[in-house]
């Protein structure tokens, strides 16, 4: 069994045990001492976990293009099933979801806030309590704004007569003639979504490397999650406010995102070492020698 198979397991383990009033055993240090030596294993057999490609909304540098624009601009948005997969891509890359918590969402866990909308996770990976977690959807219009996706995509429901109340399932299964389920998207359909829609951009014009970048079998569910840090990190933002959307349990996460971006750039003492150089004050030059 793989290490993420593993981490999988013991967070249902944890999450059954605290529910049902009793004590944590993956808090056991031993536990956690027994997955680095799997990971450790498996990465001197050379089966390391698979990176995905991460959909960004930034530019890596002048010959580059930001990859959630190219797939959203290829996005047919005037049909039902465009309409869900433009509001499941900048939604689910807006939030940093979780493809489980894409699929779980619900009308009544959208809310309006003063800069777009909150979206209450009533359940997630982190979150072994089921306390529930908030997250600020925002409102940034263009092309890119998930906010307006999300309307587009509840109103093309609504023409197409279906229901939209508070607890009707947000994501949902459309055929290619456009029939809208009325049963929640299954969290394996976000993979199988995302590299359709990565297989429609056209690559005409564009340079080898962002051709490269742009083979569907390099992107999962999960690119959409990825591509929200990489793009943070790129932004040059704060981790903690990474953090704040991410609801990472372990920053060091956060962390291996954000070191491999820009590091030239965000080294901690290009700042100095890039200063002009200061004329000594006068209290600071040095003595004049005696009888010069």
């Amino acid at each position: 069994m793989s290490p993420s198979r593993l981490e999988v397991v013991r967070a249902a383990v944890r999450r059954e045990h605290t529910r049902a009033g009793h004590a944590d055993p993956g808090a056991d240090p031993r536990i956690g001492q027994l997955l680095r030596g799997v990971r450790r294993s498996w990465a001197a057999r050379g089966r390391s976990r698979r990176q995905v490609e991460a959909l960004i909304a930034s530019s890596h540098g002048d010959s580059d293009a930001p990859t959630l624009r190219l797939v959203v601009d290829a996005i047919d948005a005037g049909t039902v099933r465009g309409a869900r997969d433009a509001a499941l891509v900048l939604v689910g890359f807006a939030g940093a979801l979780r493809r489980s918590e894409l699929c779980r969402l619900v009308w009544g866990d959208a809310r309006s806030a003063a800069d777009g909308l909150t979206l209450t996770l009533r359940a997630s990976k982190t979150d072994h309590d089921a306390k529930g977690q908030a997250v600020g959807i925002p409102r940034v219009g263009g092309p890119l704004c998930p906010v307006a996706a999300l309307a587009a995509w509840k109103a093309a429901l609504l023409a197409a007569g279906h229901t939209v109340g508070d607890a009707d399932p947000v994501f949902r299964d459309v055929s290619r003639w456009g029939h809208a389920a009325a049963a929640p998207l299954h969290p394996g359909s976000v993979a199988r979504i995302v590299k359709r829609l990565v297989a429609t951009v056209p690559t005409e014009g564009l340079n080898e490397e962002l051709r490269r970048r742009l083979d569907p079998a390099r992107y999962a569910g999960h690119s959409l999650r990825a591509g929200f840090v990489t793009t943070a990190a790129i932004e040059g933002k704060d981790i903690l406010d990474i953090l704040m959307t991410t609801r990472h349990a372990e920053p060091r996460t956060v962390i291996d995102y954000v070191r491999t971006e820009r590091l030239a750039g965000r080294n901690a003492v290009r700042g100095a070492l890039a200063r002009p150089a200061e004329e000594p004050r006068l209290e600071d030059a040095p003595p004049s020698p005696v009888g010069g």
